[in-house]
C-alpha cells in the first residue's frame, strides 16, 4: 500500500457490518447522540441479538417517518448486523436495502447503494471458490445469488457502485462533514476528502482497483498503455475517455480517478487535487502495461512536485518519490554489481527533506514512517539442521543497519514432553544458562541500508543439541535491539526417510563418510497437536538399524505428528516433525517422500543433497544432487 494513501475515512458500515464476518463482539459506533443506541448496545453486549434486531428495526421505522436519514442509515447497519447474528438470510436483507435505496432521498440513496455494493463484494469473497467453479453464462443474473457466476457478481456490484455516485454535481456540493458520526475519520483526511462524492468514489475504488474483479473480462478488454495516463492537470483531467469495453472495471476505475481530479481542479486547498493525483498515478503505475512505467511514474511525480514549491503538499509528493526509490531498491542484487544499491539511502535523504521543509504536514508524517522503515535493523540467522561433532562450521547471518552482533551458544537438551511456552520465557531460560561459546563480531556496513549476508565461523561442538543466540545488543535484551535464535544438533548421524509399500523406511548414515550406521536405536513418536500438554509424545514403535543402517516400520495407521529419535551411545538426534494422516506422510518443507539431508561434510553450507536408491545397483544408496 502506498504511503500517500489518504487517512482513514470510511462509512460506519465498515465497522458495524464488519462484525458479521468475524465475531459477535459489540462494536463501538461513535458518540452516543441517541439514548436508544445505548439500549441496543446493551442488548448486543449480553447476546440478545433478536431483541436488539427488533429495537433497531423500530428505530429505523421511526427515523423514516421523521425524515432523519442519518439515524435511518445507522439503523439499517444495525439491522443487517443483528440479522446475520440471528441466522437471517443475508441476500434477503441486501435486497431490502437495495429496494429502500431505490426510493430514498439524496444522499441516503447513494450511501445505501455504496453499502450494498460493499456487502455483495464481501458475500462474493466468502464464496469465491464456489463461485469460480460455475460456468460463465451470457444471460443476466437471476434473483438467487447462489447461482451467480463471477461475472454476474461483478456486474451487479459495479452497477451498485455506479448508482452510488449518481447525481455527481449534488454529491460534490455536500460536505463529507454532513455525514456526522456516520463517518469514521482519524482527523487528518477531511482536507483530501471534503465532499460526499470523494468518500463514495474512494469506497468504490477500494473494490474496483482489485484485479480479481477483471477475471472474466474479454480478451479485448481495456488496458492501460503508453504515457498518456501519466500526464497531469488539464491535459489529463479534460481528456475524453472512451473504449469499446466501457463496462471494464479498470476503465470505470480510471474514469472515477479522472472525476475526482476534476472535482478538485482550481479549488483551495490544493491537498485534495494532489491527493487524488497521487492516487491515480499509483493506480496507473500498478495496472499499466507500459515497459517504462517506472520512469513514467517518477517523471510525473517530479513534475507534480515542481508545481508545488510553496505548499505543504510538496512534502507529500516528496515522500511519494522517496517511496519510489525505496521500491526500486528491491531490484538490488548484491551478486550483480552496484545497480540500485544506493536507492534506500536516496529515499532516506528525500524523507529528511520532506520532514525538514514542512515538519507538521501529512507528508512529513508519511516520510517519518518510511524513514523509520528504511532504518529498521534486521537480524536473521540460519544454520544447518545438524553439524558434525568437533568440526568447525558456520552460521549464515542476514542483517541490515547493524554494526556488531553478539553470539552465545548454550546447551539445549531435547525434552520429549516439553510444553508450549511463551517466547519471552524461552529467551529468559536460555540466557540464564552458562554459554558454551560466546563472542562478538564486527559487521561490515557501508551505510547503503540494504541487507547483507555473511558467514560467521563457529568452533566445533561436542555431540548434543544447542541453541545459538544472536543479538545486536551485548545484553541480549529484546526490547530495542533485534535478536534471533536457532537450534542445531551436533551429531555423527544423518537420516533419510521415505514411505514404500505401505511402510516407513529409515536409512541412518555417518554424517561425514556416508557409511551406514548399524545398531542405532530408532524410536517413533506421535503427538496429538491439540492435546500436547495433556498427552505428550506417545511411543508407537522401537527399532534398531540393521547392517545397512535401515529400519522398516509398519506405521501406516498412525495419525498425528510423527518424529523419530535416534540414539547411538552418547550420540543423539531427533528428526523434524511430519504429519501422518492414517497411512500418508507429509513432510514439512519436502515435496516428496525423501527428506533433504545436509551433508556429508564435503557439501558446503546451504547445499542440499538427497540420498536415493540407485536404480542400477540393487540395495545401493547414492547421493543425488538436485542440480544434476
Amino acid at each position: 500500500m502506498s504511503i500517500v494513501r489518504s487517512s482513514f475515512l470510511v462509512l460506519l458500515s465498515a465497522a458495524v457490518l464488519g462484525a458479521c464476518r468475524t465475531h459477535k463482539n459489540p462494536v463501538h459506533t461513535g458518540p452516543a447522540t441517541d439514548a436508544r443506541w445505548a439500549q441496543v448496545d446493551s442488548l448486543a453486549g449480553i447476546g440478545q441479538y433478536a431483541t436488539a434486531l427488533e429495537l433497531s428495526g423500530t428505530i429505523r421505522s421511526e427515523a423514516l417517518a421523521e425524515g432523519d436519514w442519518r439515524t435511518e442509515f445507522k439503523a439499517w447497519m444495525h439491522v443487517l448486523r443483528f440479522r446475520a447474528y440471528a441466522g437471517g438470510d443475508m441476500q434477503e436483507g441486501l435486497r431490502e436495502l437495495e429496494q429502500r435505496a431505490a426510493e430514498a432521498p439524496i444522499p441516503l440513496q447513494q450511501v445505501l447503494y455504496s453499502v450494498a455494493a460493499e456487502q455483495w463484494w464481501n458475500h462474493y469473497q466468502q464464496r469465491r471458490w464456489q463461485v469460480l467453479e460455475r460456468t460463465e453464462m451470457s444471460t443476466a443474473a437471476g434473483p438467487d445469488a447462489e447461482t451467480w457466476t463471477q461475472g454476474q457478481y461483478m456486474s451487479h456490484i459495479l452497477g451498485l457502485y455506479q448508482r452510488s455516485m449518481q447525481e455527481l454535481d449534488t454529491l460534490r456540493r455536500i460536505p463529507s462533514s454532513e455525514l456526522g458520526e456516520l463517518l469514521i475519520d482519524d482527523g487528518t483526511a477531511r482536507a483530501s476528502r471534503p465532499s460526499l462524492f470523494d468518500v463514495l468514489a474512494h469506497r468504490a475504488l477500494e473494490v474496483l482497483s482489485n484485479p480479481e474483479t477483471r477475471l472474466t473480462e474479454p480478451t479485448w478488454r481495456f488496458q492501460l498503455e503508453g504515457a498518456t495516463p501519466f500526464t497531469l492537470f488539464e491535459p489529463w483531467i479534460l481528456r475524453p475517455l472512451a473504449h469499446r469495453d466501457s463496462s471494464s472495471w479498470l476503465f470505470q476505475a480510471l474514469r472515477i480517478h479522472q472525476q475526482l481530479e476534476r472535482t478538485h481542479l482550481n479549488r483551495d486547498p490544493i491537498d485534495g487535487l494532489v491527493d487524488a493525483t497521487l492516487e491515480r498515478l499509483t493506480f496507473v503505475h500498478t495496472n499499466s502495461s507500459a515497459p517504462d512505467r517506472d520512469s513514467l511514474l517518477l517523471g510525473a511525480l517530479e513534475e507534480l512536485r515542481s508545481r508545488l514549491p510553496s505548499d505543504s503538499s510538496w512534502s507529500m509528493v516528496t515522500a511519494r518519490i522517496a517511496q519510489w526509490h525505496a521500491d526500486q531498491a528491491a531490484s538490488y542484487d548484491r551478486s550483480a554489481g552496484d545497480a540500485w544499491k544506493w536507492e534506500k539511502r536516496t529515499a532516506r535523504t528525500m524523507c529528511m527533506q520532506a520532514m525538514e521543509r514542512w515538519p507538521a504536514s501529512r507528508g512529513a508524517r508519511h516520510a517519518a514512517i518510511l524513514k523509520q522503515t528504511l532504518e529498521q535493523p534486521v537480524l536473521v540467522a540460519e544454520a544447518e539442521q545438524a553439524v558434525v561433532p568437533g568440526m568447525p562450521n558456520t552460521i549464515a547471518l542476514r542483517y541490515a543497519n547493524l554494526r556488531r552482533v553478539w553470539v552465545r551458544v548454550v546447551d539445549d537438551a531435547w525434552v520429549k514432553d516439553a510444553p508450549w511456552v511463551d517466547e519471552a520465557e524461552v529467551w529468559s531460560a536460555l540466557l540464564a544458562r552458562t554459554p558454551r561459546l560466546a563472542w562478538s563480531v564486527d559487521l561490515p556496513d557501508d551505510g547503503d541500508l540494504q541487507e547483507h549476508v555473511v558467514d560467521l565461523p563457529m568452533e566445533g561442538l561436542p555431540a548434543g543439541r544447542y541453541t545459538v543466540l544472536l543479538s545486536a545488543a551485548e545484553s541480549f535484551g529484546g526490547e530495542a535491539a533485534p535478536r534471533a535464535r536457532i537450534t542445531l544438533w551436533s551429531t555423527a548421524m544423518a537420516v533419510v526417510q521415505r514411505q514404500r509399500a505401505g511402510a516407513d523406511e529409515l536409512l541412518v548414515l555417518d554424517r561425514w563418510s556416508g557409511m551406514p550406521r548399524s545398531n542405532v536405536k530408532a524410536t517413533a513418536y506421535t503427538i496429538d497437536p491439540y492435546q500436547r500438554d495433556a498427552a505428550g509424545a506417545q511411543v508407537v514403535g522401537e527399532f534398531v538399524t540393521d547392517n545397512e543402517g535401515r529400519v522398516r516400520a509398519e506405521l501406516q495407521q498412525t495419525r498425528g505428528q510423527l518424529y523419530w529419535e535416534l540414539r547411538d551411545g552418547g550420540d543423539h538426534f531427533v528428526t523434524d516433525v511430519q504429519w501422518r494422516h492414517g497411512g500418508s506422510l507429509r513432510a514439512h518443507g519436502s515435496s516428496g517422500p525423501l527428506v533433504p539431508l545436509h551433508g556429508p561434510g564435503h557439501l558446503s553450507a546451504g547445499t542440499a543433497a538427497v540420498l536415493q536408491r540407485d536404480p542400477g545397483a540393487s540395495g545401493r544408496w547414492a547421493i543425488h544432487h538436485p542440480s544434476q
